[in-house]
């Protein structure tokens, strides 16, 4: 285990970096109380994650040295309820980041992929678990495609790219990192006051179903069809559909362009 300091940032995150982890959320919440204790924020990255996981309990794929994959617990007084929103914000800050880093057109899709194209480059899976302080520690897991491997697209469920491809050059995760860390940092400390509304009208802009027709699939197998309004002020998709507006929270839902 090689224990590291980001010099810009060391006043507010401790990063501690392994070889390989099976996932690093799942670390981390088998250690919170270790990582709890940090005067920091801690944050733990792996070379290579086995067993990386997204939303529903989908396998993350990373590749060595071809990904970017990291954890950071942040502790906070809000209400899970009020939390709904931070996968949305955090997906935000991804994408101011990667906007000016590659110079490039990305989008987010509802609740918390980010796109080039209809591709999925990166993820985000938060989880909670209550203290009995009355805090609550989030586990904010985050997934970057730096160069997969050229095969990998043909396995996939999905279509995927990576900044390799979208950039043409060799990506320096370091910096990546260094600046993904202070964009979090600083969205947290306006989210914990004001939650996900005052970022809402900014991440609408990069959503990429925004004022489209879709299909929505249900845990419960109900299908959905609607028109995409926007997103509430706690981050809940709304719908306009045959019975009105409708909005959804975020769960196991997935989201689906309309096929015409």
């Amino acid at each position: 285990m090689i224990q590291l300091h980001l010099s810009i940032q060391k006043k507010y995150f401790t990063i501690v970096a392994y070889d390989w982890l099976a996932s690093t959320n799942q670390h981390i919440l088998d250690n919170i109380s270790h990582y709890a204790s940090y005067k920091t924020i801690a944050v733990v990255i792996a070379e290579l994650q086995t067993h990386g996981r997204g939303r529903r309990a989908h396998h993350w794929y990373s590749n060595l040295g071809g990904s970017l994959t990291f954890s950071l617990l942040w502790t906070t007084h809000l209400d899970s309820r009020y939390l709904s929103g931070l996968s949305l914000s955090i997906s935000l800050s991804l994408v101011r980041v990667l906007v000016k880093f590659a110079k490039a057109d990305f989008r987010i899709k509802w609740p918390n992929d980010v796109l080039f194209g209809h591709q999925k480059m990166a993820g985000i899976l938060v989880e909670c678990k209550a203290n009995s302080d009355h805090t609550l520690s989030v586990v904010i897991g985050i997934g970057i495609n730096i160069k997969l491997p050229l095969s990998f697209s043909i396995h996939a469920d999905y279509p995927v790219t990576d900044l390799y491809q979208i950039t043409g050059h060799k990506v320096n995760r370091n910096e990546l990192l260094a600046l993904i860390l202070v964009e979090i940092y600083q969205l947290l400390k306006v989210f914990e006051i004001y939650g996900f509304r005052v970022f809402r009208e900014e991440w609408l802009q990069f959503h990429y179903f925004q004022n489209q027709s879709v299909i929505l699939h249900l845990p419960n197998k109900e299908i959905i069809e609607g028109e995409v309004i926007g997103v509430s002020d706690e981050g809940e998709l709304v719908l306009q559909t045959e019975c009105g507006q409708k909005s959804f929270t975020i769960g196991d839902i997935t989201l689906r362009p309309k096929l015409s």
